[in-house]
């Protein structure tokens, strides 16, 4: 971790895009037994990682849900107790958290931290029926980040392999005229498998 890139504030990163049937977690554990990759709501580590840190008191990191959808009650979860002998990385200090979104639309979460107040957006995308024509699905009015109609490019950054495919479906349904397949131009991978990347649609 050592070579890794310091970060002067603890901002929990770009927008994220979930459907309805999707959830941010955080693993108990990450390692060979329970998996490699971790997916929650977590700060950015402030300064020059190091690879024995110090934990941050409880205190230090606040999560809430400032705005949601209507008719939503979604609010900020933790991750239960350990399921077995070993102790969770940060057992009883709640840094990090959990996102179980109940209605599509757009949601705000703020964190408050030691350097300032941040807010992160999250996007949720509805589930449609796989089997609903294009012309049944209702508008849940999350706007296509930062389309450029003239050449159909969509400009994205920091997504995983399900954004992406819940991002494109959105895409499809507002556009059904596109042709496909969709060319998608990866910019680069980092090891969470999470991708910067540009898409092309010819619409």
């Amino acid at each position: 971790m050592s070579n890794q890139t310091a970060h002067d504030g603890h901002h929990p990163g770009p927008p994220r895009f979930l459907s309805v049937d999707d959830c941010i977690v955080d693993p108990i554990f990450v390692d060979t037994d329970h998996g490699f990759d971790r997916d929650n709501l977590a700060p950015t580590i402030s300064g020059q990682p190091t690879q024995d840190p110090e934990n941050y008191d409880a205190d230090a990191f606040t999560w809430r849900v400032i705005t949601r959808p209507s008719q939503s009650s979604t609010t900020i979860e933790h991750a239960l107790s350990p399921y077995d002998h070993r102790e969770r990385y940060d057992h009883g200090l709640h840094n990090t958290a959990e996102f179980n979104p109940d209605k599509p639309g757009t949601y705000k979460i703020e964190l408050k931290a030691p350097d300032e107040t941040h807010e992160l957006t999250i996007r949720v995308f509805d589930s449609p029926d796989e089997h609903q024509k294009t012309d049944e699905i209702t508008d849940t009015s999350i706007p296509v980040p930062i389309v450029v109609p003239s050449h159909g490019l969509v400009l994205m950054d920091i997504m995983t392999h399900r954004e992406t495919h819940l991002l494109l479906n959105h895409i499809r349904h507002l556009h059904p005229t596109a042709r496909h397949p969709t060319q998608i131009l990866l910019l680069s991978f980092s090891h969470t498998m999470r991708v910067s990347l540009i898409l092309r649609i010819s619409l």
